[in-house]
């Protein structure tokens, strides 16, 4: 199975689900997201659906009995999200330029920050709509209270969120900064938002 197709069946499987906004109801959105699929040349096996549950979130479902090696879903190129598209969008021009000196996944979480914020007029819209909104967040240390972090003094875990927080800390005022001296408007690239790039695969 191609590497971006994973990704995205990962990331459809393990998303919270708080995911949907509450207008919206499950069934448009996974209809949305199936037909954009379809009509930019994917496909997804006729026995499976996408579907939603409070234990796995998003996840793809079978209604029978589905043979090895089948191909379940295919996802083309055009529709894949990544530091690649930065690299000839001419909507985003100055992440655009900045694109072969920055970091490739900086470059590729600020550009699905960029779809995120714009995701009303953005092509990748029926994708982003099953995305986690910053003000939900997800069951990650990043949206932990203290009470949580009390229980996990001392272990690992903490850690190693420490280690991970502070670089991402680092790369996005690093990132913003440059994009802002190069004429950007970052007012919207908040750290929460820079999150949604972060946890979730594109």
């Amino acid at each position: 199975m191609p590497t971006t197709t994973r990704l995205i069946l990962e990331m459809t499987r393990s998303l919270p689900i708080q995911s949907v906004a509450s207008e919206k109801s499950e069934e448009i959105i996974s209809t949305r997201l199936l037909s954009w699929l379809r009509e930019n040349g994917g496909s997804l096996d006729d026995r499976t659906f996408l579907s939603r549950d409070t234990v796995t979130g998003w996840n793809l479902r079978t209604t029978q009995a589905v043979p090895s090696k089948s191909r379940i879903v295919t996802v083309p190129h055009s529709c894949a999200l990544s530091y690649l598209n930065a690299l000839v969008d001419d909507s985003l021009l100055i992440l655009k330029s900045h694109a072969t000196t920055l970091q490739v996944e900086v470059v590729g979480v600020f550009y699905l920050m960029a779809q995120w914020l714009n995701r009303e007029q953005s092509f990748w819209k029926p994708f982003l709509d099953i995305l986690t909104p910053p003000s939900t967040g997800f069951s990650t240390p990043f949206y932990f209270d203290k009470e949580d972090f009390d229980w996990l003094q001392g272990t690992d875990l903490f850690l190693s969120f420490e280690k991970r927080e502070a670089k991402w800390r680092e790369n996005w005022r690093d990132t913003t900064a440059i994009l802002e001296s190069a004429g950007m408007d970052v007012t919207e690239y908040t750290w929460s938002v820079l999150l949604i790039g972060r946890i979730c695969p594109s």
